[in-house]
């Protein structure tokens, strides 16, 4: 008969996990094979009349399921902390550069002070001389000799 001309075996075909089915339309020669899986057993792909027939593959089963909270802590929480802690050391370098720039210019102020100062230790305030143009013009009264 026609179930004797397809070849299904449990142990070929759904890899000793299932058992193989034949299904076919009384007299015709169109027929389909397939796995009937066992529990816990499932076919590798689950398309109708496929050849080589699907085998059954065991049903990986995760015994653990990661919680909401650390998938969010995950997810959000640490690239937002990456760019957090990344902003902070663009700041510190920044303000260190400035640092850097403001100890700088205080020592210029410093050399250019004591330069200033050693240029000019000689003058106190008691030896200052002071040139004065005494020759101011003033108005002469009608009555001066001319």
């Amino acid at each position: 008969g026609v179930v004797c001309q397809v070849f299904c075996s449990p142990d070929v075909n759904c890899s000793g996990h299932g058992q193989c089915s034949v299904t076919f339309n009384r007299l015709e020669m169109e027929t389909q094979a397939e796995c009937l899986c066992d529990p816990g057993f499932q076919k590798d792909n689950q398309i109708p009349g496929l050849l080589p027939v699907a085998t059954c593959v065991a049903v990986v089963e995760e015994p653990y399921r990661m919680p909401l909270w650390l998938l969010l802590l995950l997810a959000v929480g640490v690239p937002l902390l990456c760019c957090v802690c990344s902003l902070l050391v663009v700041l510190w370098v920044l303000a260190y550069a400035e640092a850097r720039r403001v100890r700088a210019m205080a020592q210029d102020v410093d050399k250019l002070l004591t330069a200033y100062n050693a240029d000019n230790a000689d003058m106190e305030r008691g030896k200052l001389e002071i040139n004065a143009d005494l020759c101011v013009t003033t108005p002469l009264p009608p009555d001066a000799p001319t």
